[in-house]
């Protein structure tokens, strides 16, 4: 189940019981949106499917605190997520993945609150090692940080035209 704290972590209470998803493994991840209280967002993680993207790779949003989740149509296998700043001052916040939309693999981001995805790269400078993280730039927006599973990190500055 998933549970919250109000108190720093002296007392705790059920929000949510079961399992987020059908099936999770170690790269799953629960993140909360910056500046949204009670804006959630989970990955199963990436890499348990013979087949890519595994179709039961769930990633999913709560905007009531964890209590109920929706399913991102068409984002499979999110291997990690973060957030960046938002494209227009005082909107949501870019959401920056690395997984398969519409079956395409490749790093997205959204500007839409998960709505519509741009794909905005496959393999940083060339390297085809796998990603296990990314994040997007809450200062700089169009910044995204990726690093990868043994050969360091990348970064990528959308180019205006």
């Amino acid at each position: 189940g998933l549970y919250k704290s109000t108190d720093g972590g002296d007392h705790w209470s059920l929000i949510y019981q079961g399992e987020i998803a059908r099936w999770s493994g170690g790269s799953a991840r629960l993140r909360t949106t910056p500046g949204h209280a009670g804006d959630l967002w989970f990955t199963s993680g990436g890499g348990y499917s013979p087949t890519h993207p595994a179709v039961d790779g769930a990633f999913r949003h709560s905007t009531d605190g964890g209590a109920t989740w929706h399913t991102i149509p068409n984002a499979l296998e999110v291997i990690d997520f973060g957030f960046g700043k938002p494209k227009t001052s005082g909107s949501y916040p870019a959401i920056y993945i690395v997984g398969w939309v519409k079956g395409v693999y490749g790093i997205w981001r959204s500007d839409d609150e998960a709505a519509s995805w741009i794909n905005i790269g496959k393999y940083p400078n060339n390297n085809i090692d796998t990603i296990t993280t990314i994040n997007g730039d809450l200062n700089d927006y169009g910044v995204v940080y990726v690093g990868f599973n043994g050969s360091g990190f990348s970064y990528g500055k959308l180019q205006h035209h």
